[in-house]
This record gives structure tokens, C-alpha cells and sequence, in this order.
């Protein structure tokens, strides 16, 4: 059994070769061996054997076949396409957390069926809590891994086994995945109405602090923070009463810098300039006026333009101000719900004597 294996991977090796061997009227068999830079070299040996042998050795030592290698190979084509380092920076993430430690990694990538990689996705959901869109996602790596190993000329478009393989049918073993409603997603208008407060003494308190301003403009517009960080004075259109939404920020994980690009899905919106969103900036270029912290951009501190995660943050904070208050007022209505409970049970009169 293990030498018809072996059998078949040399006979790989050998379909990957681009030149033919022929059989020479010297009497030796003929081939090329690739050098790189569209160069070749001339290779002749006795036997068919012999030539075989020369050619599987060579492309035993120049092929990267493994999928750990092959997946590389394709992160770097990922590159050359303009995939942004954010984008890199998943990828490689991704692999650490679905491949490594895996057998599967140092598999060669000829091997790999639809049988090997069904038992893959078994092993991993076995071993981790992974949502179907997770697995959706990864099984998406896969393919463009094989399919970049098509283009290469290291397997045949049929031997992709991501097209036999049946992902639907291990959604019942993934991680369930809690789904919130719209009302879940927003604000009520109470609770917007509870942080509008929370926000305005905050502005009493710490009248200089510019990432409320910002949190207190999300709660009327539903911008994001990225958009929040990126919005420009430019983009405040007060003769036609809009505002535009045309840049975001944008952090760059790989090397740990922040620049401005589009919103997301690269999506440019616009939204009306009411009243309570115009008195929103009003104030806050009042306030940067005042410390000589005036920019191109709407919110900016002593530090420059206010960053997306320190608007994340403040929000985060407010949010957990308002659930402190909304759970004090539950704490208070359910004593004064006891309460009540008690005095009636006073006021009941007593049962009569037998």
C-alpha cells in the first residue's frame, strides 16, 4: 500500500514538470530543469528511470507544497493584489487560529482531499467554539489556497476539495451565534434622552473633555467612531444644511499607525444639519477655540485629532453610567413595589374566630 503511495506522489511530481523528456537518437533520455529568469538547463541521463529520478529530486527541492507554505505563498499574492494590512494582519491571525498545531499544516497540499478535509473541520469544531460565519470564512482561505495551487500548476482545477465538501451540515455543531433585534442594537428614546443627560453634565463638569461632544453627535446621526474621528470641518455643509460622511479612521494593526480613508464599504452619506446637531459643534469649536486646539478636524484635543478608541471608549463609559442609573431606578421601583406589598398585607383585616 505505502509503495503504490509513493508511486502516486512521484507521478505528481512528474506532471508538475513543464518539459517534456524525450528519448534522444544518441540513445539518452532528454529534459530541461528550470534556473529562474526564464533560464533552463539541459539535463540527460541512460534510463527513463534515471531521468525521472533527476526530475522528482528537483522539484522536491524547489516546490513548497505543504499547505503551511502554500497558504503563505497565497497570504503573499493577497499582497500583491493591494489587500490592506489590516486585511494581511486577519489573515495571518486566522491561520494561528483555525491551522496551526494541526497535522493538516505540514500536509502535503496533493494529499489533502475532501475526506482529509472533512476530517479537519471535525477535529477543529471539536476543539474549538467556532461560529458558522467563522467557519464560512475559513473554509474561504482554503479555497483560495488551492486555488492559487491551481494557477501554479501543483494540482488540477479537480482536485480542489472545497468543492466537495458539504459545509452546511456542520452548522449544527458550531458555536451558536446570538443574534441581537433592532431594538437590541439602539437606543430607546428613553435611554437616548438618560446619556443626552448624563452628556450635559458632563459638559458642566468637563467642559474641555471633546469625546463627549462626539459621543453626544453619534446618539442624533448614528455615526460610527471611526467616522466621528475622521469628520472634517469641510464636510459641514451649512448652506445646504448636510453633513457629509466621507472619512474615516483607520488603524493600521501591522505597523501601528492611524490614517483617514473612507467610511466603511467605502459608502459616502450625508445627513441633515438640524438645530441639536449645528448647537453640537457650535459648542465644541467654541471649546477648542478657546484652548487653541482648532483643526481640519471637528474633534480635536491638546494631542491633535481625537482618535477612534478614545471616542470608543468615552462611549463605552457613558453606556455603563446608564445602566448604573437604570438599574438603580429598577433597584428603587422593586422596593417600593415590596413596600407597597407589605402595607397591604398589614391592611388586611384579620380572619374571624371559630
Amino acid at each position: 500500500m505505502q509503495d503504490k503511495i509513493d508511486e502516486m506522489k512521484k507521478q505528481k511530481y512528474l506532471e508538475m514538470h513543464p518539459y517534456s523528456i524525450t528519448l534522444g537518437k544518441d540513445g539518452f533520455w532528454h529534459t530541461y530543469l528550470p534556473l529562474g529568469n526564464s533560464k533552463r538547463k539541459a539535463v540527460k541521463k541512460k534510463s527513463k528511470e534515471d531521468i525521472d529520478n533527476v526530475v522528482i529530486d528537483f522539484w522536491k527541492r524547489n516546490t513548497t507544497t505543504t499547505f503551511k507554505q502554500r497558504y503563505s505563498v497565497w497570504v503573499e499574492r493577497q499582497k500583491q493584489c493591494g489587500r490592506s494590512n489590516n486585511t494581511i494582519s486577519k489573515y495571518e491571525s486566522d491561520y494561528i487560529r483555525f491551522f496551526e498545531g494541526d497535522r493538516l499544516e505540514n500536509m502535503d497540499i496533493r494529499d489533502i482531499d475532501e475526506v482529509v478535509l472533512s476530517q479537519f473541520i471535525e477535529r477543529l469544531l471539536k476543539s474549538k467554539e467556532i461560529p458558522y460565519r467563522a467557519l464560512q470564512a475559513m473554509i474561504g482561505y482554503v479555497n483560495g489556497v488551492f486555488k492559487k495551487s491551481v494557477k501554479d500548476g501543483i494540482i488540477k482545477k479537480s482536485d480542489n476539495p472545497c468543492d466537495e465538501v458539504d459545509l452546511p451540515l456542520y452548522k449544527q455543531y458550531c458555536k451558536r451565534e446570538t443574534i441581537k433585534t433592532s431594538a437590541e442594537r439602539t437606543f430607546s428614546k428613553k435611554e437616548k434622552n438618560s446619556l443626552l443627560d448624563i452628556l450635559a453634565t458632563n459638559h458642566e463638569t468637563k467642559p474641555n473633555y471633546i469625546p463627549s461632544y462626539a459621543v453626544e453627535l453619534s446618539l442624533y446621526t448614528g455615526m460610527r467612531v471611526g467616522e466621528l474621528s475622521g469628520l472634517m470641518w469641510e464636510d459641514i455643509d451649512t448652506e445646504q444644511n448636510i453633513i457629509h460622511i466621507r472619512h474615516s479612521e483607520k488603524h493600521d494593526r501591522k505597523n501601528n499607525e492611524y490614517y483617514i480613508s473612507l467610511p466603511k464599504n467605502g459608502k459616502i452619506r450625508d445627513f441633515p444639519l438640524t438645530p441639536e446637531i449645528e448647537d453640537i459643534l457650535n459648542r465644541v469649536k467654541k471649546v477648542e477655540l478657546k484652548n487653541n486646539w482648532l483643526t481640519e478636524y471637528v474633534f480635536s484635543n491638546d494631542k491633535g485629532r481625537v482618535h477612534a478608541r478614545t471616542i470608543s471608549e468615552c462611549m463605552r463609559l457613558k453606556q455603563v453610567e446608564l445602566i448604573s442609573i437604570m438599574l438603580n431606578v429598577f433597584i428603587h421601583q422593586e422596593e417600593l413595589l415590596i413596600l407597597n406589598m407589605q402595607k397591604l398585607e398589614c391592611q388586611q383585616p384579620p380572619e374571624p374566630l371559630l
